[in-house]
């Protein structure tokens, strides 16, 4: 995660435009949760984004560059000690999951500001911390007008744990399940036919942490033997020095390729077909391989990080891994179907060996996550000043 190192992003006058919809958030994978919201509340107010993270910033100004074209957006690298920005007066504030700065809820509650909290993050050592940070995520929850849960079942641990706000605490379906019905990008249909002209299978290992990289000489051996090619979309394509490491020896057998994007973008069967192992250090692709690919291990599972998104790999309804840390999924677990759960290295192989006694992931209900679900959602939340 790249921070904004620079004095404006810890001190800067900017302050919000007022009379929006505020949306806070951390980096790019938060962002990308809460696109569907934001581009439901353009059809109640024109907003304002706030993002932590130097690659997030970036990232919010390249997805919503059309409504900053048609000034109904603007975009701040949300600094460190201005406090003073919330005190511009605003319609509500939404935070995706625990970007929580006491600043913000403390100037917001003075200017009479709601607030409101989505999929607030529910894994094990998420609790944990409620519970021995009471003190202070009671004052924060207290500021909130209302905080969405993404898991039915944890609503009265929380509801019990903080009994004083009790009422605060809501379940709403998870709004990365929404971001299926904004998948308007024609490259991605593109890429979604392309899976006829291939000759090949292809196992994709998506948002790979570089510590993880020991996973994939394990798998090119026997992926290899299958005759099945391997893609690498990771998670922090500044951080590859071991992923590199051990694609190095297969550069000399002309086997592995870094591939330019916006070339592969533009013609990916020049490189498809050619390579047998694809290494893609580049934000904004992941999606389109997803299309394409037949078997998909989700990182960040075995290396303690609580494991990555599984919710949209398995829309695209491919063979799903994740490893034993996954504990930031388990919330989404309840809306997908047969995602398999590694119990450690062996038994990945022996997964691997087995491809194809494997069934495929699929998100359950997939015809209940419609936009007028999002639509309320907006509507309750800007009733409730």
């Amino acid at each position: 995660m790249r921070l904004n190192i620079r004095l404006s992003n810890f001190i800067n006058l900017r302050s919000l435009k007022e009379n929006r919809i505020t949306f806070h958030t951390s980096s790019i994978g938060e962002l990308n949760a809460f696109y569907p919201l934001i581009k439901e509340a353009f059809n109640f107010s024109k907003v304002n984004i706030s993002v932590f993270t130097k690659t997030g910033y970036f990232h919010a100004n390249k997805i919503f560059e059309k409504e900053k074209k048609e000034a109904l957006v603007n975009i701040y690298s949300f600094p460190i000690l201005n406090t003073f920005s919330f005190l511009t007066k605003q319609k509500a504030i939404f935070i995706y999951e625990n970007d929580f700065w006491p600043q913000m809820f403390y100037f917001a509650s003075k200017k009479d500001i709601p607030i409101f909290i989505f999929d607030l993050r529910i894994s094990k050592r998420h609790l944990k911390k409620y519970k021995k940070l009471k003190f202070f995520y009671l004052f924060l929850f207290k500021k909130a007008k209302k905080i969405f849960v993404p898991k039915k079942e944890v609503l009265d641990y929380l509801k019990h744990h903080f009994s004083e706000i009790k009422d605060k605490f809501s379940y709403h379906i998870p709004l990365k399940l929404f971001k299926f019905l904004y998948f308007e990008d024609d490259k991605l249909k593109i890429f979604i036919n392309l899976k006829k002209k291939l000759k090949n299978k292809f196992f994709l290992f998506a948002s790979l942490h570089d510590e993880e990289a020991f996973l994939l000489e394990k798998a090119i051996n026997i992926l290899q033997r299958k005759n099945i090619k391997i893609l690498i979309s990771p998670r922090h394509p500044e951080n590859i020095k071991n992923i590199l490491k051990i694609l190095e020896k297969y550069k000399e057998e002309n086997k592995f390729f870094i591939p330019n994007k916006e070339e592969f973008l533009k013609n990916p069967l020049k490189f498809l077909n050619f390579y047998n192992i694809i290494c893609f250090p580049y934000f904004g692709i992941q999606k389109y391989l997803y299309a394409f690919s037949d078997y998909i291990f989700v990182g960040g599972s075995f290396n303690n990080k609580g494991g990555h998104d599984i919710l949209e790999p398995s829309y695209f309804e491919k063979i799903v891994f994740i490893g034993p840390s996954y504990e930031n999924q388990i919330g989404n677990l309840n809306f997908v179907e047969n995602i398999c759960i590694l119990e450690n290295e062996k038994d990945f192989e022996d997964k691997l060996l087995n491809l194809e006694n494997l069934k495929k992931a699929s998100i359950k209900e997939k015809d209940k996550i419609k936009r007028d679900t999002l639509r309320e959602t907006l509507k309750k939340c800007l009733r409730q000043k």
